[in-house]
């Protein structure tokens, strides 16, 4: 039986034209210890953390953004707003967001980012 998260998950926004590394992370993601989403817009995202009734809520939601950098405040506001607290947001992109509440990396950072952040519950 599953452990219920005490944490909230993670939204990694990804680019839609960034087609190369969004492709690698969403691979990575699917084949990582996360439980991750996927996203085409900011009200799938909020949906996939809201849903308390989903048992096995995920980790990671995985959400395409048009512009990291023009899109992360409005992210933000939303997730903050509906959460009700702080939402970690992670992004890969190529133009920096300049906000010191957005990690920013590529994959390899992401995922080491994501791995620091998101207990490992699971038991041998």
């Amino acid at each position: 039986m599953p452990a219920e998260h005490k944490y909230a998950p993670v939204v990694l926004m990804i680019e839609k034209d960034n087609t190369g590394a969004g492709r690698a992370a969403r691979e990575w993601i699917e084949n990582s210890r996360f439980q991750a989403c996927d996203a085409d817009n900011i009200f799938e995202a909020l949906e996939g953390m809201s849903d308390f009734t989903v048992r096995n809520r995920p980790d990671v939601i995985v959400l395409d953004v048009e512009s990291c950098c023009n899109d992360f405040q409005r992210v933000r506001n939303a997730f903050d707003t509906q959460a009700g607290g702080h939402v970690p947001i992670l992004a890969l992109s190529g133009k920096p967001v300049n906000s010191k509440d957005c990690f920013q990396g590529d994959l390899a950072a992401v995922a080491s980012r994501l791995e620091r952040i998101i207990p490992n519950t699971c038991s041998i």
